[in-house]
């Protein structure tokens, strides 16, 4: 497991809570002038896989492929790292309960890192 690039990505997203969403592999608001999302000021909004790649250097084109390929998971720690849904109860529900693009939603976010960090991505 790739855990300086988690730890990265961790960083990016507490940085800026704006430029993370889960629901959105990577946009710019040049190819997507989504109405609803917030975007911050470089324009770009990404998940963790995303940034993953973004950070990397990486253009995110078969993304979840290149995110597996880079932080060196399986295909099954990436499901329970990339999609929300299957995150541990305790983080899915404090990551549906927080306001989209909050600091709050990208601590929570953070923490799941942490907690897929402690248990080798076996959760």
């Amino acid at each position: 497991m790739n855990v300086k690039l988690l730890e990265k990505v961790k960083q990016h997203i507490i940085e800026e809570p704006k430029r993370f969403d889960m629901a959105l592999f990577e946009v710019s608001i040049e190819d997507y002038p989504i109405a609803f999302l917030e975007y911050p000021k470089c324009g770009t909004v990404a998940c963790i896989a995303g940034w993953a790649c973004i950070l990397s250097g990486q253009k995110p084109v078969i993304w979840e492929r290149n995110a597996i390929k880079l932080l060196d998971i399986d295909k099954d720690q990436a499901a329970r790292l990339f999609f929300d849904e299957n995150w541990p109860g305790k983080y899915q529900g404090e990551y549906l309960r927080t306001k989209e693009q909050s600091k709050e939603r990208a601590q929570v976010a953070c923490e799941r890192i942490d907690h897929f960090i402690a248990t080798e991505g076996a959760e």
